[in-house]
């Protein structure tokens, strides 16, 4: 039996049977910490906390709690040197796609009994108490990655480099030369490695990914993620970067179905369900991306997410469904006055390049009833109207005015305008 390399161990599994078995069987081998998180907070919290910890995860496609584990453990330090085992007592297509992503070694797939599972743990710390001295290396790493020093990261990276020809030591120190803002000498980096190896490798795909997107190279970016989803399609992170990328290019078909796939992998990711609204709402799928927006528990990223695609929608001179998201949202019974009355000023914006000066003083009076503290709504109220032959007064009922307001924001077809901007909310 090979001397353990690690003293602790986080298990992973909805089995009890399988989560004793492997807690007495790492006893038996010398490790004598070995904890099993039932919750996904408590497990992101033991991985942060612990470099030197070996994860043990039943794979299964049916809760994706080892798929959080394995995504969790990577954003600690990129699974660069932790001990990880995958169990699995079936083949699973999963499986393959994430053990190429993290570049994970040590699966057993099989029957799950005392003696494989055994097995499989010693060959584990067998391979690792070969890399003893590296994972001296990776622990002053860690705390390097921990205090966010990546430049110290960096050159610790750069030596071990020098010392051993490893494809995970490489990949890692790209991701830290993006992690200090160095796209291009990432890129090189990895163009320069790009062999054979590599064409199976999702997160090599993804990094390039992230290296042209850092460099605005967006089309390019997208085909280097569309082959590291193609690899691992169970990625949560390949999919939010592919999506994202495809929204920005404003391929939204593709978008919409990316962010499909994500959410249907984790229907907890807010930022994959705003993303969604977003790619919906600006391809012109009202109901579906309103009826989205809903959804968040919290009012001011709702808005948040209003304002950015109601003001990407006027920059295109889409006029009308940023006139109808806007009416719809300030129609709200949940909103707070604050809220409104952003929504209102900003209402007041498309009023504005629409040439309609009149109603844009009104919006950003009611956006000053609701909130006194408005100041840009105070400031354009009194630019517009000093320019207008009649004097607007501030509405002595906001609720009525803001009534009528909405009236003249019902569907209707407008002509685009080149009208000056005013500062958005």
């Amino acid at each position: 039996m090979a001397a353990h390399t690690f003293s602790s161990a986080i298990v992973v599994t909805d089995s009890r049977r399988l989560r004793e078995l492997v807690r007495s069987l790492l006893a038996q081998q010398g490790v004598p910490f070995v904890h099993t998180p039932t919750l996904a907070a408590e497990c992101a919290e033991l991985l942060a906390s612990d470099p030197d910890a070996a994860l043990v995860c039943e794979w299964s496609d049916v809760d994706g709690v080892a798929r959080f584990a394995l995504q969790a453990a990577s954003e600690q330090i990129g699974l660069v040197l932790r001990p990880v085992l995958l169990l699995s007592s079936e083949a699973i297509e999963s499986q393959a796609g994430m053990q190429a992503d993290f570049l994970i070694e040590h699966a057993w797939i099989g029957e799950l009994t005392e003696d494989k599972v055994a097995m499989a743990l010693q060959s584990l710390q067998a391979n690792l108490a070969e890399e003893s001295e590296m994972r001296e290396s990776v622990r002053n790493l860690w705390q390097s990655y921990r205090q966010s020093d990546w430049a110290k990261a960096k050159s610790r990276l750069e030596r071990l480099c020098e010392k051993n020809d490893d494809l995970l030591l490489m990949l890692e120190l790209c991701h830290c030369l993006l992690q200090i803002g160095n796209p291009e000498e990432a890129l090189s980096l990895l163009e320069t490695n790009a062999a054979d190896t590599l064409n199976d490798q999702p997160r090599y795909f993804r990094l390039c990914g992230q290296c042209l997107v850092a460099l605005h190279r967006y089309r390019e970016a997208q085909t280097m993620l569309r082959q590291a989803v193609s690899l691992n399609p169970y990625s949560t992170l390949n999919l939010r970067l592919l999506a994202a990328v495809e929204l920005k290019l404003k391929d939204y078909r593709a978008a919409i179905s990316s962010y499909r796939e994500l959410i249907a992998l984790d229907d907890t990711d807010m930022e994959a369900q705003g993303g969604l609204s977003r790619a919906l709402l600006l391809s012109g799928h009202m109901e579906e991306g309103f009826q989205r927006l809903q959804q968040f528990e919290s009012k001011t990223t709702m808005v948040s997410h209003i304002n950015a695609v109601a003001i990407d929608l006027a920059r295109h001179h889409q006029y009308s469904p940023a006139l109808e998201l806007y009416r719809r949202s300030i129609e709200l019974d949940e909103l707070e006055p604050g809220l409104r009355s952003k929504l209102c000023y900003n209402l007041g914006l498309i009023w504005f390049r629409l040439g309609r000066h009149a109603l844009a003083r009104d919006c950003f009076a009611v956006a000053m009833s609701l909130n006194k503290d408005n100041r840009f709504a105070h400031d354009n109220w009194v630019s517009l109207n000093s320019q207008l032959d009649e004097s607007g007064q501030a509405p002595d009922d906001p609720g009525l005015a803001l009534h009528r307001l909405l009236a003249e924001a019902a569907w209707h077809e407008y002509p685009t305008s080149d009208q000056t901007e005013i500062r958005v909310q």
